[in-house]
């Protein structure tokens, strides 16, 4: 299955935010960085991310975010 365009973009974000700083965006910081107003949306389109299996998000955490190399 193909990812819509918001989740392309997000994979995109997180990518390069990850490289750039060593470690993951909040949610609050992805939602900012994507110009998305509401984090609720950001976390919709990362728990479809992760039931596709291309990202891991640890719940426990803000910042738990790993990608998973295709």
């Amino acid at each position: 299955a193909r990812t819509s365009n918001k989740r392309e973009q997000i994979l995109n974000f997180l990518t390069q935010f990850m490289n750039e700083h060593g470690y993951a965006p909040t949610v609050r910081e992805i939602a900012a960085g994507l110009g998305l107003c509401s984090p609720a949306s950001v976390h919709r389109h990362m728990n479809s991310l992760a039931a596709e299996g291309l990202l891991v998000r640890e719940k426990s955490k803000a910042r738990a975010i790993s990608l998973i190399d295709l």
